[in-house]
């Protein structure tokens, strides 16, 4: 078969992930875009000039891997060519911000997915088996980190806010193992100078019945994760960047050994092999389920204007 072309939004670090692991895949890297001009170049690609090029050339994968509020032309662009789209998490800086593409995509339907990782893990694979039909009874997570120093990631016009671009992973994460979320209701760390909210603790009540509590900063010099997960017979916690399985009372089972997993390359070879196979059941997070994360996030941020929000 042909090697796929593919195309790479946006040059910074996920851009360079996304490069590195679709050329390891064998795909032809056949046009990159990143408003650094020196930061296109050092991809090694044909350069591309904005979403009208992107139109006028044939690609089977869009990566797009901009800022959040950035990626809406080369998006459209791509699903009006019939590429398959892949966009970094979170999807945009809320659901009403990406409502052009997801109108787009109902009407011009192409392959999707959405850079959400930790669900490739086979830790997280593991705890979903594990939790699958059982009874949570409840749940406790953490994301505490630094902050990133590239500029757009503070302004919540770029990005959302931190909350948004980072703790969106915790968000995700609960949907993935647990369920879905029937309510949200949390508190922001209001910050001693104007700006966004740098720490959230949030209360979550599951469709399933059970109820959790996430907590957010990026206030912190090094990272802290983990989420540990009740159920009537035992519990399990996921820990560290990688999530490893650690403990586990439910049944035993663990997965700690993590360090070689290349979960990028494990990620996007799944959306490649989806393109060419036209089998998107390996797909983990496509725009539509990504869409309900994003929906979660952005009423755990009503909430606290509003006292009290339901996600969509």
């Amino acid at each position: 078969m042909p090697r796929l072309r593919v195309a790479v939004i946006g040059c910074g670090r996920m851009g360079r992930e996304r490069l590195r692991s679709a050329r390891a895949c064998g795909a032809e890297i056949a046009g990159v875009y990143d408003m650094d001009p020196h930061r296109a170049r050092e991809a090694d690609a044909p350069l591309l000039t904005g979403p009208n090029d992107l139109r006028r050339r044939a690609f089977d994968a869009v990566f797009v891997c901009t800022p959040p509020s950035e990626r809406a032309a080369y998006a459209l662009a791509a699903i009006q060519t019939g590429s398959a789209l892949f966009v970094e998490k979170p999807i945009g800086p809320s659901s009403v911000a990406v409502a052009a593409i997801t109108e787009a995509l109902a009407l011009t339907p192409v392959l999707t997915g959405v850079g959400y990782m930790n669900r490739y893990r086979r830790s997280v694979q593991c705890a979903a088996r594990v939790l699958g039909g059982r009874q949570v009874i409840g749940a406790a997570g953490f994301w505490v980190c630094r902050r990133y120093s590239v500029p757009w990631w503070l302004d919540p016009a770029a990005s959302g806010g931190p909350h948004n671009e980072q703790a969106t992973h915790l968000y995700d994460l609960c949907r993935h193992v647990i369920g879905e979320v029937e309510e949200v209701r949390a508190l922001f760390h209001a910050p001693a100078v104007t700006g966004p909210p740098l720490a959230a603790a949030t209360a979550v009540r599951f469709v399933s019945g059970g109820t959790g509590t996430l907590f957010y900063s990026c206030q912190a010099t090094a990272k802290d994760i983990g989420l540990r997960v009740f159920t009537t017979t035992g519990s399990l916690f996921l820990s560290g960047w990688d999530l490893r399985l650690a403990e586990n009372t439910i049944d035993g089972t663990l997965v700690a050994e993590a360090d070689a997993e290349d979960i990028f390359l494990t990620e996007t070879a799944a959306f490649l092999d989806a393109v060419t196979t036209g089998d998107g059941s390996h797909i983990r997070s496509d725009w539509w389920d990504a869409l309900r994360t994003q929906a979660l996030v952005d009423a755990a941020a009503a909430s606290v204007v509003r006292g009290a929000a339901h996600a969509a």
